[in-house]
């Protein structure tokens, strides 16, 4: 992707920047299936060579590279389910995992054309020999070439294919040869290692473009024989014929071509001598491929991309080798006729692939395991084209030897077909073609009417019917000069307020005359300044036809940027066209006959209301930081229901200047693979940053989300995974944080991090403090840097952010916060619960009124008195609770702002609580210190009182007394030096509180019998798992489960049996199979033999929206389509629209919350549809379906 212009244009918007944040790793599509890996930069950064290995404990090891010069590897302990990160090997590329005498082996290149190299693990993947010399793994030195190919261990020896490259200058000329050791010898010792003679295609073999073999497959024939299986480039010839006319290849059918060459018992010759026998009819030869022998079966297996189309004319653009978009399970039982047994994978087969698409399934590896293949594919998936893929994918052939072609599973091109959202139609009426800009035809309900226009550079002079026609005045030659030319037509998409935008697609029917434009490119912007060209790769474009051609569609969802456009954010679209040979030369988007209403241009995607964002506890962001900061940082946002927090370093780092960062150095690192740079080295080291979320009392805090931006220099950590913690010492790693770090000068921003699906970071209360740490390893030198940040100059993005919900479940039960001064005897509360009759603060004896202090209940103290004189004395504040209820309350929390006149007042204080004020008990042993110096006064931290069982479940006039003593004032001190008190409040009934006493509130029937009670519920798709546990039960008959979508009322859902009296843990499970979108509270009441029923604590959990609420089927020979949803409640409208945004349907019905069934009459032709469900306070659900 090419920038077009450098100019640089900043916009802070607060709101964008944050919906950037939820959706900034978002792209328009999911894979269908299971994604090993995914590049966090797929239009820059591509996945390639995978290898997969099942290892003896079943578990799945599986390797790609990602640059010249490095692999990662990932495992699966769950036959492929779930793949976690993890390790990097270094100089190591193009390499296939083998399970050799027990150990894991990596063999390959140390980069792209480098050394031939192996590596070795004895504990399954985690950790890898260097390859340092030639006894060690370093097998050649030079220029060579291969794939993630097989390796085969016969006659006693382990063999595997490579060619040499000689020439940098022609890197594909390459020269096939074979490396063989003994099967029981060191394989990372290279003298163990034979070597062939090499050999090179000769060009005169076969008559073609540019014939070429590499990527071979060591593969033992039917009689016992080693051959090297090649890939062979058969490509026509420009101008010359399809079929192949000269030697032994005579006759077998065009990029469909394999060679065998033969090996030496002994690995020392390989020999080739252009003959029929050597040669094979093997679809998919034109891609890499993996062969195996299955012996159950009695055949040979591979998986290849099989090309579909065969054209006897060809472009680059074009070329049958593109055919990549079908991956297809082959066998044979000679290595000579090859049936297609089954595909595996495949999107719009029969399509000539051409350069720039984006979708691609190529170079997989595989393994045999029982009566199924498990394979890993090269996938582009909304990459940046077919080629450079973005994605390393999983799939599994179950009982592969009876599949049948019937068995395949359906195309996937209806998944990338995008809904139209905006459309232009140039016939009906007919356009003159001249007009200076045309409105958009089509609109999204929530967009804005689109203009289509002309660059300067053009003129609207030539008209032309049923188009958008223009010519340029001075023809650009080039890409280059039509940008400077301003040679293009643009149009932009907008959202109407309160919606957003993701764009997918588009598609153009162009027309251009005999001397118009012969290349064009498409290029957006979302600052509507700085454009990115979409592809490398210049769009030819030389049909002449005078209706126009339809152009391939332009997938465009899998660019971030296009994605989740928030109004008052836009996209603006350009196509460039350049190469006319005159000025008359014409180009127009266009057209159709006269009375056809097929628009001309059309832009897919969805548009859909913003979703409320996670609400932001704890956030930091550093535009105003500079220079070292050696310290801790606090938060700069953090939720008032949090604890405050703070980001710190670990031990291991040191601090480093970083503007708008939080940087550091590490100590663990070292040579690129060594132990010295390695994650537990790292960990060991403390090479982290931190901090902490600690609900304050009362409050239940669920996570579900962490955002941040990662920076390294280039000596750096080149990995980075974060971990947690609910003791602060034992910490587990979340696994999908695990992410390569790019080195982006202004950092690396890493996908969202979702918490919500950790079941421990869910209803976390007041006792729990969860710990966040995050490690960076791989970094190579003492110099490496590694932090947090950055953003732009004066932007205030936080940097790192965690979003979720706090609720507060407590109440006030009294707070002093107004008319406070001047008050020599005590002073009733200014706010109490209605529990709550009366609450006053006074002083006791040894507190001797003063008046020395605005907005503030202060007292002097004796100087030099210690705590025992303190309590003889009666220096001390004491507060009283008169209750008055017929509930039951449990006191929680005494929040305090104290203040002392000076430095030489009291040092300590201490409180007590009693229910005579007689007998008063220490609420916590040891002393509070006090460091005051804000003469406003300070907020200290909150008191628990949740620990003291004689303050559970007052009830009726009960009388509850507080006391807080203080001394240590200086001997010396003057009265007007030792004030100490509450203060200071404001003059507004409405200030903020000096003393407050919080707690719970329950209706008497509300206290569970039951003992230890904890009551947990989870997501999982569309079910919710409900459990919870009891340690001893008295009397319990059920458990009746309860259900609320706005928290009241509560519904009973259904009931469990109780244990009746046991001491013995009990433990209950509970599948809400039926829950509604967004979030549930959950309740449970607990009912007694005698009829008594009691009611737990509500938990509140969230249940996400997917395809699987809204289903759409159309029965062949039926004119009706079928409506199917579940859990979802309100009126709605279901419209359906065919694939060029035509209304066909719509209807307004009203779902009830369960599963339910609508059948609608509609008159459908074959072919692809998108049905819609508004939902009254629901996001958009689409499906596309097919009338058969």
């Amino acid at each position: 992707m090419k920038k077009i212009s450098s100019v640089k244009c900043m916009v802070i918007c607060l709101f964008v920047s944050l919906l950037n944040i939820v959706f900034s790793a978002e792209a328009q599509t999911n894979f269908p299936g299971t994604v090993i890996a995914q590049s966090p930069n797929p239009l820059s950064r591509s996945y390639a060579s995978p290898s997969i290995v099942v290892l003896p404990d079943g578990s799945y090891v599986v390797s790609h590279d990602y640059t010249g010069t490095v692999s990662s590897i990932y495992r699966s302990t769950d036959n492929g389910v779930t793949w976690s990160f993890t390790t990097q090997v270094p100089n190591c590329h193009w390499a296939t995992l083998f399970v050799h005498n027990s150990a894991l082996y990596l063999m390959g290149t140390a980069k792209s054309f480098g050394d031939v190299v192996i590596y070795k693990s004895l504990d399954g993947g985690y950790s890898w020999t260097r390859a340092i010399d030639n006894t060690s793994g370093l097998l050649l030195s030079g220029r060579y070439h291969t794939g993630p190919v097989p390796v085969v261990v016969h006659n006693g020896r382990v063999w595997r294919a490579y060619e040499e490259s000689p020439d940098p200058d022609n890197e594909r000329d390459f020269h096939a040869f074979v490396l063989s050791a003994p099967a029981n010898s060191d394989l990372l010792d290279a003298s163990n290692w034979t070597k062939s003679n090499i050999l090179r295609f000769d060009e005169s073999w076969l008559n073609a473009k540019r014939p070429n073999w590499f990527e071979g497959n060591i593969v033992v024939t039917p009689s016992g024989n080693v051959v090297d299986f090649m890939r062979l480039e058969t490509w026509q010839a420009v101008g010359g014929g399809m079929s192949i006319t000269t030697g032994g290849a005579t006759g077998l059918q065009r990029y469909e071509v394999a060679a065998k060459i033969s090996v030496s018992a002994d690995g020392s010759t390989v020999s080739f001598g252009n003959t029929a026998a050597e040669y094979a009819h093997f679809p998919g030869s034109e891609s890499k491929f993996t062969i195996r022998y299955d012996a159950t079966s009695g055949k040979y297996w591979t998986i290849v991309s099989k090309i579909s189309v065969f054209t006897d004319t060809w472009e680059t653009y074009n070329l049958p080798s593109h055919q990549r978009n079908v991956l297809a399970l082959y066998s044979s039982s000679d290595l000579v006729t090859w049936d297609h047994k089954y595909d595996i994978i495949k999107w719009n087969e029969g399509y000539p692939v051409k350069t720039w698409d984006v979708f691609g399934f190529q170079y997989a590896d595989w393994q045999f395991q029982g009566n199924d293949i498990v394979a890993v594919s090269r996938t582009a998936w909304y990459g940046e084209r077919y080629h450079n893929a973005n994605l390393i994918t999983f799939h599994r052939i179950t009982n592969f030897r009876t599949k049948q072609l019937t068995d395949s599973p359906a195309d996937l091109l209806p998944q990338t077909q995008s809904t139209p959202i905006l459309s232009w139609k140039f016939s009906n009426p007919d356009a003159a073609g001249s007009q200076a800009t045309s409105a958009s035809t089509f609109n999204h309900a929530n967009l804005g009417v689109s203009t289509l226009s002309r660059g300067a550079g053009l003129a609207n002079t030539a008209g032309l019917l049923r188009s958008f026609n223009s010519t340029a005045p001075s023809p650009a030659s080039s890409l280059a000069s039509a940008i400077t030319n301003n040679q293009y037509l643009q149009f932009e998409v907008a959202s109407k307020s309160g919606y957003m935008a993701s764009i997918h697609s588009i598609d153009a029917k162009l027309r251009r005359n005999s001397a118009g434009a012969i290349y064009y490119k498409w290029a957006y912007s979302t600052d509507g300044t700085n454009f990115t060209e979409i592809s490398d790769y210049n769009i030819p474009f030389s049909d002449s036809n005078s209706e126009g051609v339809v152009q391939s569609t332009i997938h465009v969802g899998g660019l971030v940027p296009l994605q989740n456009l928030a109004a008052p954010q836009k996209a603006t679209f350009r196509i460039y066209f350049w190469g006319a040979t005159t000025s008359s030369g014409g180009f127009a988007i266009g057209r159709y006959p006269t009375g056809d209403n097929t628009p001309s241009l059309i832009v897919g995607g969805e548009v859909k209301a913003i979703p409320p964002v996670p609400p932001s506890l704890l956030a930091w962001q550093f535009s105003a930081v500079s220079g070292v900061v050696a310290g801790s940082l606090n938060a700069t946002t953090n939720n008032s229901y949090l604890h405050p927090s703070t980001l710190s370093r670990g031990a291991g780092l040191t601090a480093l200047s970083l503007a708008r960062g939080y940087y550091s150095t590490v100590s663990a690192y070292g040579v690129a693979g060594s132990s010295a740079n390695s994650k537990a080295t790292a960990i060991a080291n403390n090479d982290y940053y931190t901090f902490t979320v600690k609900p304050k009392i009362d409050v239940v805090v669920s996570l579900a989300t962490l955002n941040v931006k990662l920076r390294k220099n280039g000596s750096g950590p080149t990995m980075a995974s974060w971990y947690y913690s609910l003791d602060g010492t034992n910490f587990k790693e979340i696994t999908q944080s695990t992410n390569v770090l790019v080195g982006d000068t202004e950092g690396d921003l890493q996908p969202t991090v979702d918490l919500s699906a950790i079941a421990e970071l869910q209803n976390l209360d007041d006792t729990k403090t969860v710990t966040f740490r995050v490690y960076g390893w791989g970094a190579l030198t003492n110099a490496g840097g590694f932090g947090i940040g950055r953003y732009g100059t004066g932007d205030t993005t936080p940097s790192l952010s965690v979003g979720g919900s706090a609720i507060y479940n407590g109440v006030d039960l009294a707070n002093w916060n107004y008319d406070l001064a001047a008050k020599n005897s005590a002073i009733n509360a200014n706010i109490i619960h209605p529990d709550v009759q009366q609450a006053t603060l006074s002083r006791g004896a040894g507190a001797t009124y003063v008046n020395n202090s605005t907005l503030s209940y202060v007292a002097t103290f004796a100087a030099g008195a210690n705590f025992a004189t303190a309590q003889s004395t009666g220096a001390y504040f004491q507060a009283v609770l008169n209750l008055n209820t017929t509930k039951q309350i449990s006191l929680s929390s005494i929040k305090t702002r104290l203040r002392t006149s000076n430095a030489k007042s009291v040092k300590n204080y201490k409180w007590y609580f009693s229910l005579d004020n007689i007998t008063y008990t220490e609420i916590y042993t040891g002393n509070n210190s006090i460091g005051l110096t804000d003469t406003q006064g300070e907020d200290q931290y909150e008191i628990s009182l949740k620990h003291l069982a004689a303050l559970k479940n007052l009830s009726g006039t009960t009388n509850v007394y507080f006391r807080i003593y203080a001394w240590g004032a200086d001997v010396g001190s003057a009265d007007s030096e030792r004030g100490f008190g509450f203060g200071k409040g404001e003059s507004s009934t409405t200030g903020r509180t000096v003393l407050t006493f919080t707690g719970t509130i329950a209706d008497d029937d509300q206290v569970m019998p039951v003992h230890d009670l904890k009551f947990s519920g989870k997501a999982n798709k569309n079910i919710v798992q409900l459990q919870w546990t009891t340690s001893a039960e008295k009397d319990n008959a059920r458990f009746e489960i309860l259900r609320s979508t706005n928290g009241a009322p509560f519904v009973a859902l259904d009931q469990l049996e109780g244990k009746g009296t046991t001491t013995q843990k009990s433990e209950y499970r509970y599948a809400d199979n039926n829950p509604a979108l967004g979030l549930n509270y959950y309740q449970l009441k607990q009912v007694d033999f005698n009829g008594d029923s009691k009611l737990s604590t509500p938990i509140a959990v969230s249940v996400k929206m997917s395809e699987h609420h809204f289903q759409v089927n159309a029965p062949a020979q039926q004119d009706v389509v079928n409506i199917f949803t579940s859990s979802l409640n309100g009126n709605a409208t279901i419209e359906i629209h065919d694939m060029v945004g035509r209304k066909i349907l719509s209807q307004k019905i009203k779902l009830a919350g369960g599963e339910e069934r609508l059948t609608l009459p509609a008159f459908l032709n074959k072919g692809v549809y998108l049905a819609s469900l508004w939902v009254e306070g629901q996001p958009v659900i689409s499906n596309k379906f097919i009338k058969q």
